[in-house]
């Protein structure tokens, strides 16, 4: 029995009988025979028989139809249609119809970079193909260091790349070209790559030496005993090594780049102020003297000491010295003195040195009062000090110390005889005072004779006098009644003494 079948514009029919291809229809009318079956194929998509394509490509007449595309292991096929991506193949073979749409492929190394004819940034808008991609951008002033299997295979210049996923372990670094190189893995055999070690400038610092790493001028850091690594090109960079088996310095170093605080952990820094004597020894042994300034120096095992003093006027205060005096009067002292640091070298020779002079000073003082009484001593307590220096003054200097002057401040009475002290010195006053107004009443009355004298002898004064009198007496009288006349006869007899009957 024989039917008609119409194959549709953009179609194929593929004949098959007993599941065995027969024939290609094209666009049209045909007739097939009974048992025959005609499987539609839209030629706008791809060629997905449910037989062996291999089995079927053996037909010429079908190869011929088709474009067929074979992908490999780790390999990936971009498949475009009108020069626009249509389709992304992976491990396969892939069968297109021809005729339609110009179509072409590309096919890529998945342990390649993935590196398309097309624009790249066009095709990773395809979310497929994205996510099938590690994308690196590398900006200016870095480079990206590819690396598979923790080996390196490939140095980026700036740019944006792409790698496939999954074919191999790949990682990746992007590096600031102005900091210093560190990788993850031994810098020895990075270098085994030619293309990165033409990139980069080495620095090996032996031991007991410090890199001192200057960039563009100004000093960037300091490296100890290693291997570092920095990259070429962006910045002018210097290096001074330093010998760290010497402390002392003698590379030219700046000593405002010696103070910045890269280099501290290095150094070793002692200040000495302009009212400082100071002295250095190193393992023990006497070095130099250093002047007023700070002093650099690199840090070794070498043992270095510093020793100062303060040159400036100090005083010493030595309070409560409790002395019996000759006649046994336990009295405090507080006794004070100046002195002033001059032999630095003798001074560290001595420990504690002004715990010594205390001592020695407390000694002496204690020994001259002894010989004192109390008395003896309120009244020579100015002569006391002087004979203290005396006593003191070699053994200071025999501790690099001078002494420039030294006095008793206060002498404290014990509470009883400070209370006969103030009574001794009352009863002196109270005498004095009685003295005094003894030698005035002596006085006072010697005038009043010779007063009296001169009234006897002068009559006139006589009058004076007594008219002197009545004028203070009428001063203190609110009223005085006279009669008749001799007023002034009246007021004298007020003053003379009425006779006994």
């Amino acid at each position: 029995m024989i039917s008609r079948v119409k194959i549709a514009a953009y179609h194929k029919g593929l004949v098959f009988k007993e599941n065995r291809y027969v024939k290609l229809l094209n666009e049209g009318t045909h007739w097939k025979k009974s048992g025959e079956d005609v499987v539609l194929c839209d030629m706008f998509k791809p060629f997905t028989p449910a037989t062996d394509l291999n089995i079927l490509l053996q037909n010429k007449d079908l190869a011929d139809a088709l474009d067929v595309i074979t992908v490999n292991q780790q390999e990936v096929a971009l498949v475009y249609e009108n020069g626009q991506l249509y389709t992304i193949l992976t491990n396969g073979k892939y069968a297109f119809w021809k005729g339609l749409v110009e179509r072409r492929y590309d096919i890529y190394d998945m342990y390649k970079a993935f590196t398309p004819a097309t624009d790249l940034n066009v095709l990773l808008q395809n979310k497929v193909l994205a996510g099938m991609l590690d994308v690196l951008i590398i900006k200016q002033q870095e480079v990206g260091l590819v690396y598979e299997n923790n080996l390196l295979q490939t140095v980026l210049n700036t740019g944006k790349y792409a790698y496939w996923k999954g074919a191999v372990e790949r990682t990746y670094s992007i590096c600031d070209l102005a900091k210093p190189f560190q990788p993850f893995i031994d810098l020895n055999l990075l270098l085994a790559h030619k293309d990165l070690a033409e990139r980069l400038e080495i620095i090996s610092v032996e031991q007991e030496e410090l890199a001192l790493v200057y960039e563009n001028g100004l000093i960037k850091t300091a490296l100890p005993a290693g291997q570092y690594a920095y990259w070429k090109g962006l910045v002018k960079r210097k290096v001074v090594m330093a010998d760290l088996s010497k402390y002392e310095i003698t590379e030219a170093i700046d000593r405002a780049v010696l103070a910045k605080s890269e280099l501290q952990a290095y150094l070793r820094v002692f200040n000495v102020e302009n009212y400082e004597k100071a002295i250095l020894y190193v393992d023990g042994t006497f070095n130099k003297e250093l002047v007023a300034g700070t002093h650099y120096f690199w840090k070794n095992p070498a043992q270095m000491t510093l020793y100062k003093t303060d040159i400036r006027q100090a005083q010493l205060e030595i309070n409560g010295q409790e002395i019996l005096t000759k006649d046994k009067a336990n009295i405090r002292l507080n006794f004070t003195v100046r002195y002033s640091n001059a032999d630095i070298y003798k001074l560290v020779e001595n420990k504690d040195y002004e715990k010594q002079l205390y001592v020695l000073l407390q000694l002496a003082l204690r020994e001259q009062i002894s010989s004192y009484t109390l008395d003896e001593l309120l009244d020579k307590r100015d002569d006391i000090s002087p004979m203290v220096m005396n006593a003191v003054k070699d053994k200071a200097f025999q501790l690099g110390v001078t002494l420039l002057d030294c006095g008793i401040r206060d002498i404290i009475l014990p509470g009883d005889v400070k209370e006969i002290m103030n009574q001794v010195l009352i009863a002196e006053k109270k005498a004095q005072a009685n003295s005094i107004m003894r030698r005035e009443e002596t006085a006072s009355t010697r005038s009043l004779l010779n007063t009296a004298r001169l009234m006897e002898e002068n009559e006139m004064l006589f009058k004076l006098k007594e008219m002197e009198y009545v004028e203070k007496i009428a001063d203190k009288i609110s009223s005085i009644s006279v009669t008749g006349g001799d007023i002034v006869g009246q007021l004298k007899q007020i003053f003379v003494p009425a006779k006994k009957g």
